[in-house]
């Protein structure tokens, strides 16, 4: 197939429907709709301008209308998608992220930095541009999650431990 064929088609038989139409017209293009709503597509949502060389540990919001990086020095910036403006510069750990994560609200950046197998990590608030949970993560990355509403942050240790944190209070 080609990129755009079912939201072009989409396109084509929504002009194909004026006034006046018989039954049986009627559903050979709800047929055809039908059959245009079966095929995959993709088409361009907005563009970025990429990242700047030796950048590392990217994520994207949730509306996937900012993204998150982090420099060789382990400074984070968050950008606006499209017009590539600078939203937030966070201080980093004086190394790269190796991975970045926005909670479900958008409000906080959760992010983890390479150091050794105790690499730091934190959660930081967008809000103030600091950090308001620094710890270092015993079990990596997988042991970390924020909750649906992104009020609340979650990290396991190696011991079994579970913290829970409630970042409206941070």
């Amino acid at each position: 197939g080609q990129a755009g064929q079912r939201f072009e088609g989409l396109k084509a038989l929504e002009s194909a429907v004026p006034i006046g139409r018989s039954p049986k017209e009627l559903m050979e293009v709800r047929n055809e709709v039908i059959a245009c709503l079966a095929l995959p597509d993709l088409r361009v949502g907005a563009r970025w301008n990429g990242l700047s060389p030796g950048a590392a540990g990217v994520a994207f919001g949730r509306d996937l209308d900012r993204y998150a990086w982090s420099d060789a020095t382990g400074g984070i910036s968050v950008r606006r998608i499209g017009s590539n403006e600078e939203l937030a510069r966070l201080l980093g750990m004086e190394t790269r992220a190796t991975r970045i994560e926005f909670s479900p609200d958008g409000s906080h950046l959760a992010v983890w930095f390479s150091r050794d197998e105790r690499s730091p990590f934190s959660v930081w608030s967008l809000g103030s541009q600091r950090p308001i949970l620094q710890t270092t993560n015993l079990v990596g990355e997988q042991a970390f999650d924020f909750s649906d509403d992104g009020r609340l942050a979650a990290f396991g240790e190696a011991d079994g431990t579970l913290h829970v944190f409630d970042l409206r209070t941070r």
